[in-house]
């Protein structure tokens, strides 16, 4: 992929994003903010802190081979960062195997709360 010649307006407003959405969801208590790196879309090889929220969710699917309708439990990624709105919301599985995260962080709502306020800022907290 190459770069593009503006990038979209939100890089680095990654965490910031993230809290807002846990402040949204902020009466689930199965939401998790998460921090962690990922693999540049735009450099491989080169890892960016990013941030987003994932929720449990249940999946509907369909077996290829038997043609079968299953049901099952699993999680869902919110990223608002994403360039195309329809990839804001994924399954987490997939949403991993294009980002690839590494050091992953979860954090409840107190504990966003918590660290935002000792740090004073939306993250990343170390």
């Amino acid at each position: 992929m190459s770069k593009p010649d503006s990038l979209p307006p939100w890089p680095g407003d990654c965490y910031s994003r993230a809290a807002h959405e846990m402040f949204r969801s902020r009466d689930n208590p199965d939401i998790r903010l998460v921090h962690a790196e990922v693999e540049s879309s735009y450099e491989p090889g080169e890892w960016v802190g990013h941030a987003w929220v994932e929720l449990p969710a249940t999946f509907e699917y369909e077996d290829e081979e038997t043609g079968e309708r299953h049901e099952g439990p699993g999680f869902i990624v919110v990223d608002t960062c994403q360039p195309d709105p329809k990839a804001e919301i994924t399954p987490r599985d997939y949403y991993y195997e294009q980002t690839k995260p590494r050091n992953i962080k979860r954090y409840t709502f107190a504990q966003m709360i918590q660290n935002a306020l000792r740090f004073r800022h939306d993250g990343p907290w170390t």
